[in-house]
């Protein structure tokens, strides 16, 4: 069957690999697409130690597929699931999952990539189980990426009085907006504002001297400096983003005069979270058509990830079709 594997930093290549068996207690999956995820980016930029070539199908832990054969309870072939792999090892034709707790159902019916964006959607609401009460609040997100994109949107919809809207990018802030961010500030280029001139701006659409709380959504070393900048006295700071440097410098004595309350967040429940994302998407709650911007084939999986990597093109979310339904 085919995989792909990492022979260096942002490099991949496909090969062919022994397909999987599953034990009568476990389920064969035949996985159709996965999308490219922030979090798989410090992997595939080489920012983290790693030995080359890696294991086949890494990286990548969105994925949508095929039930094929089953002996987990609840699942029969033909279904159509989301599997989470234990090893980001997503970029290959077939795979087995272990237990109920690798899969949940998709409806038969309608787009499989939309579906798939429940995987994204359960990190956040997940997220914002861990940053609490957001009802009229001035909150600014970092990163406007899927998942910042995401974050307008709940925050939006669980009654955040302003939600700012903050890249690099103008194609991706010109969709936050239809995500229900209130207001957009891009930073960062050449020809934009700095953080100071971020900050300013901040200050002025919020009358404070900073954002009630901070999402951070990208975990670049630059942009966890930045909203930690963002953040006013006595609020909260939640680091969703996963860091592309295992470890950074930051202004320590700035956070202990703000005396902020800072958060990380892992760890989304399989129904809680990702079911009730799958809900919210079904029902039209959460809009993520703006999101799905770029579809490659398997061929072209180098591609999708350095267009995903370079947010080229006005890319927000880049799947990567394996196989046909």
């Amino acid at each position: 069957m085919r995989a792909v594997e990492m022979t260096a930093p942002r490099t991949m290549r496909q090969i062919d690999v022994s397909k999987p068996s599953a034990a009568t207690d476990e389920a064969l999956i035949r996985l159709t697409e996965i999308a490219v995820c922030g979090s798989d980016l410090g992997f595939y930029l080489g920012t983290y130690d790693m030995e080359y070539p890696t294991r086949p199908g890494f990286p990548a832990h969105e994925c949508v597929g095929v039930v094929e054969e089953s002996g987990i309870e609840g699942f029969e072939p033909g279904d159509r699931v989301l599997w989470f792999p234990l090893d980001q090892d997503g970029i290959q034709e077939y795979v087995v999952a272990h237990n109920s707790d690798q899969l949940l159902k998709l409806p038969a019916e309608g787009d499989i990539s939309r579906w798939m964006m429940a995987q994204l959607l359960g990190t956040v609401i997940h997220a914002l189980r861990e940053l609490g009460d957001v009802m009229s609040e001035r909150i600014v997100v970092i990163g406007q990426g899927p998942v910042g994109q995401l974050f307008n949107h709940m925050l939006h919809n669980l009654g955040a009085r302003m939600v700012i809207a903050v890249d690099r990018v103008p194609e991706r802030l010109a969709v936050s907006p239809t995500m229900h961010a209130s207001h957009t500030i891009c930073v960062g280029s050449d020809a934009t504002p700095g953080p100071a001139e971020a900050l300013a701006e901040i200050q002025r659409l919020t009358g404070l001297p900073g954002a009630d709380a901070v999402v951070e959504a990208s975990g670049y070393d630059a942009t966890i400096q930045m909203a930690l900048s963002f953040v006013r006295r006595d609020g909260r700071y939640l680091q969703f983003g996963q860091p592309k440097s295992v470890e950074m410098m930051f202004n320590m004595w700035d956070v202990y005069q703000k005396r902020l309350f800072l958060k990380s967040t892992s760890g989304p429940e399989i129904e809680r979270d990702y079911g009730m994302a799958l809900e919210y998407i079904q029902t039209g709650r959460v809009n993520i058509d703006p999101l799905l911007t770029h579809r490659f084939a398997l061929e072209d999986v180098n591609e999708a990830y350095e267009t995903f990597a370079n947010r080229a093109d006005g890319c927000i979310k880049a799947v990567v079709e394996i196989s046909s339904e």
